[in-house]
Formats: structure tokens, C-alpha cells, sequence
């Protein structure tokens, strides 16, 4: 039963349960429909919205179980064109609201889409290696609990197995095991990504100054703000990536990459939390500290997106915010070539640091004459009982190093929106780019 129904004891009824969501242009916003059932009888309850508000709510009833059912189907069809009974062939119709298919944690949803079906594909039940029968199953099973690499390395082995490991279902399978791809609903505790979700403020309105703030709409006559639209989406890996994206649709191929990629941005920001890195906390104009979050999203071409494609392609940010680089499209933001430079702080607590790499010019060196990690993965001040952030920084600068080279940064909203967007991104994988997306403060 919807979190948000106070029908007492009441419980969804033989599966009469739907969440809708429609996503155009201006629009973003869902439809929940369900068939409750208590000791008064049966409810339809019904609640609607913008995505990422409550919305508004009706419960109806008691009424009779077909009076009910009746109801229910009827909702269902005028807001999808979509037959309740027929949904397994579900079809979206453009203008109507799409059937999004919920996991057991309600927190955990996504479009429905044919290719997160798993289906097994047309193998020997056992497979013969050097003598030794082992079943397909078996072999699925032992193979998805090693790192990505390793598999790819296993693909090498024989044809048998690179057939095996070729297929879309092993990967499907491989991703849905590592990585929590359900849709993230609380966005709180994300960072700038929180703050963005949100209604901007102006000096003529009395939205919360917690959330970004609006320049290009100062006089309050604008009153459809917001800084991207349809807004990205979070899995449950806490990976940011454009609405919509269906992340097993390419080839085995493209899932291969999929899977290294997230290897690396959840990684990545596991790593910078637990360092207490920040962008912010070092080499950067930013007037506050702001969360690291990780980003991803398909990429054929072999040179990284412009800023351009970055801000009204991948991501849809509002017009007002784009239109610098509508104005500039030769600006390509900054890109880096090379291994990017990263230096260790020199740590002030009387401990040994003879042997650390740390340049007393670092915290003022020219940023565009030698680009550094640490302008968005900012060090901490290590305690006094955290003397092993020093040595951990720099293995994970090393680590992040090769991932990041050759790579982009790119700014956008100056001028436009406080704080201001910035990506630090790379190939990641063929078919995947991705990295750091974090904010700053600019006054």
C-alpha cells in the first residue's frame, strides 16, 4: 500500500497496484493508482503529482470488488491508452503516461523496458572443459562473483568460454548481481544533485534559500525555474545518469563496458567519501565544499562531448543556462590530454612527512598551466588520529590518474544559477563516459 494512504488495515488486492509517469517538454510528473482492500470493504486510491513532491491524493470507496476493479481498469486506460488486462505487451502511447514496473522495495523502480528481461540464452545444459563436465548455471554462477576484469580476461581462455561470455545474458545478469540499478526516489543527502532537484530561489520569492539559487529570473516574472528538465536520474549505486536511460538495451559488448564503468565510479565515490574529499577543499574558486557525486551516460563518438552536446543533448539544462555556449560553440571547457598533477598536503600534526610528495606552491599554482585532481578532488585536513588519509589520498590520485587522462572539465550555469555545475569526465569503457559531478559557489 502506498506509503502516503492512511486507510486503516488496508492492503493492495490481488496486485491492482500501478505507478505512471509522464515526462515531456515542461512536464515531469507521476500517477499512482491502486485497489486497496480492508474489513469495510475495497477503496481505489489514487495520487498525483510532480515527481519529487507528494502531490495530491484521493481514496475512494468502500465499494464493491468489481465496482472497484472497474475503476481501476478505467483509470488505467484514460491515462495510458494501454489496456490493464494487456499490460505485459505495454506500449506507450506519445502525449499518455508510461507503466514504470516497481521492484519489492518501492524505493527501487524503472521503466519498463523488454531488455531488463533476463532470458537464458540457448546453451548446453553442461559444458565440457578439458574433461570436466560443469553446468552452464554453475559456471554463470562462479564466473559473476569475480571483478569485471577477471572475466574479461576468462573470455581469452577458449572459444567455448568466449561464446558463454559473449552473451547479453551473463551480463545482464553480472550487473543485476554487483551493481543496485533501481531508480534512487530521496535524493536528500546527494549533494549539489539535492539542491538542484528543488524550486530555485530569487530575491522576490520565498522558496527555501537551502536550494540553488536564480539569476537569469531575478525579477520573479519567470515562474517555471529549474536547472535541468526532464531531471537526470540516480540508481540505487548512487550513479547519476540522463532520464530514461534503458542500460541494458546495447549489445554484450556495451554491457561489458557498462560493468567497468561502474566499477569505477562507485569506486570512485566510496573512496572520496571515506577521504572526506570535496570540491572546494583545495586549487578552486569555490566558496564552499561541495559533495563529489559520479556520472555516467552512452558515448559512440571517439572524442569526448563538447559542452555544447554535454548541456542540451546528454543533459537538458534550462535554455537561459545553456545560451553562453549556444553563443560560444567553439569553446570545447578544458581539456586535459595529459595524466592530470595531484600533490599531497602537508600534514600539521608533527608526524614524519619526510618522504611525502607535497609542493608548498601547490595550494597557489596556475590551474590552467598545470591542471590538477585536487581542484575537484579536494584533500582533507587529516586529524590527528587520521594519519592514514595521507597515504590513502595518494594511492587513490594514482588510481584516478590513468582513469582521468585524457579528460574534460567542463563549467556550466556562471552567471546563470548558484551553485554552478561542473563535470570532470573521461572514457570510461567503450560506449560509456563518465566521472565527477559536483558543484561550486561563484559570487
Amino acid at each position: 500500500m502506498d506509503d502516503h494512504c492512511k486507510l486503516d488495515k488496508g492492503e493492495v488486492f490481488q496486485g491492482y497496484d500501478c505507478l505512471l509517469n509522464f515526462v515531456h517538454e515542461k512536464s515531469d510528473k507521476f500517477y499512482r493508482i491502486q485497489v486497496l482492500k480492508n474489513d469495510k470493504g475495497f477503496h481505489v486510491w489514487t495520487r498525483w503529482g510532480r515527481n519529487g513532491t507528494d502531490g495530491q491524493s484521493k481514496l475512494e470507496g468502500p465499494i464493491n470488488q468489481e465496482d472497484a476493479k472497474k475503476n481501476f481498469k478505467k483509470k488505467f486506460q484514460e491515462k495510458t491508452k494501454n489496456s490493464w488486462d494487456e499490460r505485459q505487451q505495454f506500449s506507450p502511447v506519445k502525449g499518455k503516461y508510461s507503466l514504470v514496473i516497481e521492484k519489492t522495495d518501492s524505493s527501487k523502480s524503472s521503466q519498463v523496458t523488454d531488455s531488463q528481461t533476463l532470458q537464458k540464452p540457448e546453451f548446453p545444459d553442461v559444458l565440457i572443459l578439458s574433461e570436466v563436465q560443469l553446468p552452464v548455471d554453475v559456471l554463470y554462477v562462479i564466473l559473476s562473483q569475480l571483478p569485471v576484469r577477471d572475466v574479461l580476461r576468462y573470455m581469452q581462455v577458449c572459444k567455448a568460454w568466449k561464446t558463454l561470455l559473449s552473451d547479453k545474458y551473463f551480463w545482464k545478469m553480472y550487473i543485476q548481481r554487483h551493481f543496485d540499478l533501481g531508480i534512487k526516489s530521496d535524493l536528500s543527502n546527494e549533494g549539489p544533485i539535492e539542491e538542484w532537484s528543488g524550486p530555485g530561489w530569487t530575491m522576490s520569492n520565498d522558496v527555501d534559500e537551502t536550494t540553488w539559487y536564480c539569476y537569469f529570473s531575478e525579477d520573479g516574472e519567470d515562474d517555471d525555474i529549474y536547472v535541468m528538465r526532464p531531471f537526470p536520474s540516480m540508481w540505487n549505486c548512487r550513479v547519476i545518469h540522463p532520464y530514461g536511460l534503458d542500460p541494458f538495451s546495447g549489445d554484450a559488448r556495451k554491457l561489458q563496458g557498462l560493468c567497468r564503468s561502474l566499477e569505477i565510479l562507485t569506486y570512485m565515490r566510496n573512496e572520496a567519501s571515506r577521504l572526506g574529499m570535496l570540491s572546494g577543499n583545495q586549487c578552486s574558486g569555490n566558496e564552499s565544499q561541495n559533495e563529489i557525486c559520479a556520472v555516467i551516460f552512452p558515448w559512440d563518438k571517439k572524442e569526448l562531448p563538447t559542452p555544447l552536446e554535454l548541456v542540451n543533448g546528454i543533459f537538458h539544462f534550462h535554455p537561459e543556462i545553456y545560451e553562453y555556449y549556444t553563443s560560444n560553440p567553439e569553446d570545447i571547457g578544458s581539456l586535459r590530454e595529459n595524466k592530470l598533477h595531484f600533490h599531497i598536503r602537508r600534514n600539521e600534526h608533527n608526524v614524519d612527512d619526510s618522504d611525502a610528495d607535497y609542493d608548498e606552491d601547490d595550494d597557489d599554482h596556475d590551474l590552467d598551466e598545470k591542471p590538477c585532481l585536487n581542484s575537484i578532488f579536494g584533500m582533507d585536513f587529516p586529524d590527528q588520529d587520521e594519519q592514514w588519509k595521507y597515504e590513502d589520498s595518494r594511492k587513490f590520485y594514482e588510481w584516478l590518474q590513468p582513469i582521468m587522462c585524457p579528460s574534460v572539465a567542463i563549467y556550466v550555469g556562471g552567471e546563470k544559477f548558484n551553485p554552478v555545475a561542473i563535470f570532470m569526465i573521461a572514457q570510461l569503457a567503450p560506449g560509456w563516459v563518465g566521472g565527477a559531478l559536483t558543484a561550486a559557489v561563484w559570487t
